[in-house]
């Protein structure tokens, strides 16, 4: 399915400020180089199965707009306490001005809790047109707190 640049850029800026106007919110939403961008994700969950939706983007508007999005629809399936494999599919899309480009992947995923407490992940995915890319997130939550 093919939108117009307009309802493209118009259904991103609601997103954006969705993403940004939470109950008091003193903060403009989050910039890449500016670009005002969005990372959003729901999951319906069991104890071992889940279904994960996950959507990031980001746009540019000013004048020449352009902008790209990526939304995953996963299945995982708990395989240890801490390591869930995930199966499912991709959309991705990128726009600059008339040009538009979309793409359908099969994802499969390993995501879980390394030691010292990491979160870590990692997505191979394989297109429509043959092509292999690869995805690989770590993260680490680290607790800030005021002395006693």
């Amino acid at each position: 399915m093919q939108l117009i640049p307009e309802m493209r850029a118009a259904i991103l800026a609601a997103l954006v400020a969705l993403a940004g106007s939470g109950a008091g919110a003193a903060e403009p939403p989050p910039t890449t180089a500016g670009r005002p961008s969005h990372q959003e994700s729901a999951r319906l969950h069991g104890d071992f199965h889940k279904f994960w939706w996950k959507n990031e983007g980001e746009a540019s508007f000013d004048g020449f707009d352009s902008g790209e999005s990526e939304t995953d629809l996963l299945y995982s399936r708990l395989v240890s306490p801490l390591w869930s494999i995930q199966a499912g599919v991709q959309y991705a899309n990128e726009w600059s001005g008339d040009d538009y480009h979309d793409r359908w992947s099969a994802v499969l995923a390993l995501q879980g809790l390394a030691p010292y407490k990491f979160e870590v992940g990692n997505s191979p995915y394989l297109c429509e047109h043959g092509d292999l890319t690869a995805a690989i997130e770590a993260e680490y939550d680290v607790r800030i707190r005021r002395p006693p």
